[in-house]
């Protein structure tokens, strides 16, 4: 001990406190200081809860019990793994979803609406059929693989729309060739 560190379970530590083994601390949670005061904890926060954070709040908990985490907030709604508050910054989502993706809007049994419909609903409703309204989705947010899985279907029904369109210019230009010639 002549360094001035304390050893438990060792006979040469290699810091202030050096502890081999494990070692635990009921209703309680252990600070940590910088050199500038700054203190961070780690709290049990019971129910198979663990936090790490500062004396101001919580930035990291996780529910073991739950199988969840909550970064930013020590919130974590019913059926949810992850709460974020605040923004964040990944590489790559991938939503695998149990439904069918609306690859049927290409098959010929497909009742495809009418644009006419189309334009009176949004005349009326001020957005897209089966697209929730904004302040639906400004109040209750949006899952991405649904909102994902409605924009392909919209993509795909105007491809269609596109293709009739096409198709019934391209049949209007050979009637203009046609009037021409004779």
């Amino acid at each position: 001990m002549n360094s001035g560190n304390v050893g438990i379970g060792t006979t040469s530590p290699d810091d202030k406190l050096d502890v081999e083994g494990n070692f635990r601390v009921t209703d309680g949670h252990i600070r940590v200081f910088t050199t500038s005061g700054t203190a961070g904890f780690i709290n049990g926060l019971g129910n198979a809860k663990m936090s790490l954070g500062t004396e101001n709040g919580s930035t990291l908990v996780i529910d073991r019990g739950n199988e969840s985490v909550a970064i930013g907030t020590t919130n974590i709604p019913t059926g949810y793994k992850l709460a974020v508050d605040g923004k964040i910054i990944i590489e790559e989502v991938k939503v695998k979803l149990s439904s069918t993706w609306p690859d049927y809007v290409f098959e010929p049994d497909y009742n495809l609406p009418s644009l006419a419909s189309v334009k009176k609903f949004v005349e009326s409703e001020k957005h897209l059929p089966e697209i929730p309204p904004a302040e639906e989705m400004e109040k209750e947010g949006l899952e991405l693989g649904n909102m994902n899985m409605l924009l392909l279907k919209k993509i795909e029904e105007l491809t269609l729309y596109v293709i009739d369109l096409k198709e019934e210019n391209e049949a209007q230009q050979r009637e203009i060739e046609k009037l021409k010639g004779d």
